[in-house]
């Protein structure tokens, strides 16, 4: 486990920070650089004493909380399916009845099928 942690905060720094060094040296040669989280985290890197690590983290750490957030919502279906599973059942049923009820030549492009 501890392996695989360092792969993924290695990834991360380097992903994220790459990202960072691309828009500092963006700034520095005085290109337009759209407002953003790096570009505020690098405007505020003195007076906040950011090193790049601290940015890094900073910047991947919205990415992590997005997928969790999918995460969590995959495992909550799964809970209320658990929950209600004679629902579920009966859903299923009525899908593949209305499937079947249908007439198969006008499914979507020709598979015969009800596109649910």
């Amino acid at each position: 486990m501890k392996t695989r942690g360092k792969k993924l905060h290695e990834g991360l720094v380097e992903t994220y920070g790459g990202m960072i060094l691309d828009i500092d040296a963006r700034m520095k040669r005085g290109e337009d650089v759209p407002d953003c989280l790096v570009k505020t985290l690098l405007n505020a890197q003195e007076v906040e004493q950011l090193d790049h690590l601290d940015m890094a983290i900073l910047c991947s750490a919205f990415m992590i909380g997005g997928v969790e957030t999918v995460r969590a919502k995959h495992s909550t279906g799964r809970t209320y399916i658990n929950a209600f599973l004679d629902c579920f059942y009966n859903a299923m049923v009525l899908r593949t009845y209305s499937c079947l009820s249908r007439d198969s030549s006008k499914g979507p492009r020709g598979t015969g099928s009800c596109g649910w």
